[in-house]
């Protein structure tokens, strides 16, 4: 792999925190750097406040948001020479870590460039405190229209919060899960893997130019839960990674444990977070298919 010099650890000395970031200019500026202490580097919103379904490989659907550079926030709102800079987006970061303990953490961050490396480490700011899941026709024996399907549906996320509760210690990565493949779904469609920085031994900045594999960047560990069991801590922190791919990016994803023997009917599935409840229907079931 080939490996480009950038910085050195001296010139991150000029940054006024603990974390460093790479951050791409346009033209032929250098990387700048940019500090935090804690692991979540920025938070983003959804685009129209509106959340989507989508089909995807595996039977599973996806549900998520468009999101847009101007509704993120993050450590580097405290850059008064950055583009980004807005003191009450760095309040609500600040507020933000506080509320989850996030604190104390120590690593290297990026920010994605032209040819620079991950934006990643952005999760949604809404922390999501409920599901449900319906359809407008019957599922099946003791499943008719309307009912709820919480108990047929498995939920998939990706989430950092049970490990910076610990501390940041003990990272359970999702390589290697039974359901990796899943995740791997997640992972990709979020852009997490774009690139990697690495500081090497001798204290200095490096950046890889290759892509690089699914999971080589840790954004949080696995949940499966059925929806019906889930508690509101599981999908608090949810949406890691840099939302590359047409500012799209997946909260969780759902996979029912068989289909309807009618397809034509919509799926709504419903989202309840701290701000507002989404009501987001689905009419993609004949795309499915379950393995």
């Amino acid at each position: 792999m080939e490996i480009t010099k950038y910085l050195s650890l001296a010139f991150a000395l000029i940054s006024v925190c603990s974390c460093s970031l790479f951050a791409e200019k346009d033209g032929d500026d250098p990387p700048v750097f940019c500090e935090s202490d804690s692991f979540v580097f920025g938070y983003w919103s959804s685009l129209e406040d509106t959340m989507y379904a989508r089909p995807q490989e595996y039977g599973l659907i996806s549900v998520g948001c468009e999101n847009h550079k101007k509704y993120k926030f993050g450590a580097y709102s405290n850059e008064e020479d950055g583009d980004d800079y807005d003191v009450e987006g760095y309040r609500m970061y600040l507020d933000k870590c506080e509320r989850y303990s996030d604190v104390g953490y120590d690593t290297v961050y990026y920010v994605m460039g032209t040819t620079g490396p991950s934006n990643g480490y952005h999760y949604f700011t809404e922390e999501i405190r409920d599901v449900g899941v319906s359809y407008s026709l019957d599922w099946g024996e003791g499943f008719s229209a309307g009912s709820e399907l919480g108990e047929l549906f498995t939920l998939y996320a990706i989430s950092p919060l049970e490990y910076i509760r610990r501390g940041y210690t003990d990272r359970i990565s999702c390589k290697g899960h039974p359901d990796e493949e899943i995740f791997a779904v997640i992972q990709k469609q979020n852009g997490c893997d774009k690139r990697v920085g690495r500081r090497g031994s001798d204290g200095e900045m490096y950046l890889s130019t290759e892509p690089t594999e699914v999971f080589d960047n840790f954004y949080g560990e696995p949940i499966v839960r059925k929806v019906s069991e889930l508690t509101e801590d599981d999908l608090r922190l949810v949406g890691g990674g840099e939302c590359y791919y047409s500012g799209a990016c997946i909260l969780f994803v759902l996979k029912p444990d068989f289909l309807p023997e009618d397809l034509s009917g919509v799926l709504t599935i419903t989202v309840t977070t701290d701000r507002r409840t989404y009501t987001v229907p689905f009419n993609g079931l004949a795309e499915l298919e379950l393995s």
